[in-house]
């Protein structure tokens, strides 16, 4: 048995057995990983804070067979901001979703980070934050959504927006503003083509779309 340390952000947790949690995290440098947080659900497991969805920890693993369990954690971000309101936490819950769909094919970590951040501190408008979250989780797995020919072209502001999204540094991707029109056609482009690379349907993004709708 072998150990592995990683910082990684929880992009999904699922209950298993009586008090085990079986986590998605996306890694800095490892990708993807599957983890078994053993007795996680106890309200006493020192790990109980470490699987929350949407932390940020430092991590060590041990491996065993291809196989990870969470041996020790030490939490580096919450997100606790995200909390606090519905719809905002929902969409960082899709692009989580989003996140751990699209991960097998590019380095998606410090994107979904840089997003979490942004949505934390309210200065970019949470519209921006999944337009330009999809558009560049998009590209950055291969897929480029200004190329493709069954969506409207992406023109003028959005040409422009589109291109800084691509070529910008992680951490800057959503330090771009348009107005409300282009903003809104712009999302429109980005959300049609995620859910076209991805080929089904996101409960969580149909979820926060809920919420949005009815003002909650």
């Amino acid at each position: 048995m072998s150990h592995k340390e990683i910082t990684g952000l929880v992009a999904r947790a699922v209950e298993y057995k009586e008090s085990d949690l079986i986590l998605t995290v996306l890694t800095a440098d490892e990708g993807k990983l599957t983890v078994s947080a053993r007795g996680a659900r106890r309200h006493n497991s020192p790990h109980a804070a470490a699987a929350q969805v949407l932390c940020c920890s430092r991590m060590v693993l041990s491996e065993y067979h291809e196989r990870y369990t969470l041996k020790e954690a030490e939490v580096l971000e919450t997100f606790s901001a995200l909390r606090e309101d519905l719809p905002v936490m929902a969409l960082a819950c899709y692009l989580a979703d989003l996140a751990q769909t699209l991960a097998p094919e590019g380095d998606i970590f410090h994107l979904i980070v840089a997003a979490l951040y942004a949505l934390c501190g309210r200065k970019r408008s949470p519209l921006l934050v999944k337009a330009a979250f999809e558009m560049r989780a998009l590209c950055d797995a291969g897929f480029d959504p200004t190329r493709d020919s069954a969506l409207p072209p992406f023109e003028g502001d959005l040409a422009l927006a589109a291109r800084y999204v691509r070529e910008a540094d992680a951490g800057k991707v959503f330090s771009f503003t348009l107005g409300e029109e282009p903003l809104t056609r712009f999302a429109a482009l980005c959300e049609r083509c995620a859910l076209t690379q991805v080929e089904r349907a996101l409960p969580s993004l149909e979820y926060y779309k809920h919420l949005t709708s009815t003002g909650t």
